[in-house]
C-alpha cells in the first residue's frame, strides 16, 4: 500500500505538465510546485521502496514503475555516473507519460 501511494505521488510530480492541460490548472500547479521541492527525496524513497519490493518478490509492476520514477526524480544524485546520465536522459524524454502510467498503476495497486 505504501508503494502504491509513493507511485501516485511520484507520478503526479512527473505528470503535472500533462495534467495541467486537462483542467484544474491552478490546483495542480500549486500542488506540483510544493511537491517539487521534495523531488529528490521522493525519488530516493520511490527507488528504495521499489528495490525492496522487487527483492521481496511482491508486486513487480509497482516496483518497476517506482524504480523508474525514482531514477527520474532523483536524477541529480546520479548525474556524475555516465551510464546513469545517458539512460536517465532517455527516460526523461518520456517522463510525463511514465508519470501518468505510474499514477494509474498506483491507483490500481490501492484497489
Amino acid at each position: 500500500m505504501l508503494l502504491a501511494l509513493v507511485n501516485i505521488i511520484a507520478g503526479f510530480i512527473l505528470a503535472a505538465p500533462k495534467l495541467k492541460t486537462l483542467g484544474a490548472r491552478q490546483e495542480i500547479e500549486g500542488a506540483a510546485s510544493w511537491l517539487d521541492t521534495f523531488r529528490g527525496l521522493i525519488g530516493i524513497v520511490a527507488l528504495v521502496l521499489g528495490l525492496l519490493t522487487l527483492i521481496g518478490g511482491e508486486d513487480a509492476l509497482q516496483a518497476f514503475f517506482a524504480i523508474v520514477m525514482g531514477l527520474i526524480l532523483a536524477s541529480n544524485f546520479f548525474m556524475r555516473y555516465r551510464a546513469f546520465r545517458e539512460n536517465i536522459g532517455i527516460l526523461k524524454t518520456h517522463a510525463e507519460w511514465i508519470g501518468v502510467v505510474g499514477i494509474v498503476v498506483g491507483i490500481v495497486g490501492l484497489l
